[in-house]
């Protein structure tokens, strides 16, 4: 299965994700966004993740003019995307142990993809000490793969994980790793700390699309 799921900044779109299954032939997606602000936006900027069965593989960036369309006219044909395919080259997923099997499913997509990740306990030497090699394999990691749920808002190897990355993203001018968020109970969903606020589970939209979202409850 194939999945894309869109970030759009300086616009709208209905759907913000959509995912058709894969039979060796070309797949097409296509997406209306809208400005949010007809008077002052040029532009959209998007980011597209694409997913395979519920791995993140990599993504595109691209940006898209807006334009006012007189009434009855007929909306621009779409543009063909010429950005590069940035996949993912090394992940860290980070998860409480007790999700431990639904996140094994996603690991072994990330594996059939070609993509290595760090899968905790399968990662590690027999008596390695775990605290700092996990810091270590964050730091290496160009993707950091949240499973969110009230196990892990419970967990705090999880928050301190999560907190790492964050460092670690702000502090470099390639704003990596990358992260991403994944909804595994709810709703209602389970809360996060505020100063996780940077990371994206505000989407409520999202939420009811593909389950990401601020885990209050509301």
């Amino acid at each position: 299965m194939i999945g894309v799921l869109l970030d759009v900044k300086g616009g709208e779109v209905a759907a913000l994700s959509t995912d058709k299954p894969w039979s060796n032939e070309p797949i097409e997606f296509v997406f209306t966004v809208e400005a949010t602000d007809s008077e002052r936006v040029a532009q959209a900027i998007l980011t597209a993740r694409i997913l395979v069965d519920g791995a993140q593989i990599g993504l595109i960036a691209f940006a898209r003019p807006l334009s006012k369309l007189k009434a009855n006219a007929k909306p621009p044909k779409s543009l063909p995307v010429s950005e590069k395919f940035r996949k993912a080259k090394r992940v860290f997923l980070s998860y409480s142990s007790q999700d431990r099997e639904p996140v094994a499913l996603v690991a072994g997509a990330y594996r059939r993809a070609g993509i290595p990740c760090f899968f905790d306990r399968t990662s590690l030497e027999s008596g390695e000490e775990w605290s700092p090699r996990l810091l270590k394999e964050i730091r290496k990691a160009d993707l950091f793969h949240l499973f969110w749920s009230r196990n892990a808002s419970s967990s705090e190897w999880v928050v301190k994980e999560t907190e790492h990355a964050l460092r670690k993203r702000r502090a470099s001018w390639t704003k990596r790793p990358n992260i991403t968020v994944q909804m595994l109970d709810g709703p209602p969903w389970a809360p996060h700390p505020p100063h996780l606020d940077a990371i994206n589970f505000d989407d409520f939209l999202r939420a009811a699309v593909v389950g990401y979202a601020r885990g209050d409850g509301s």
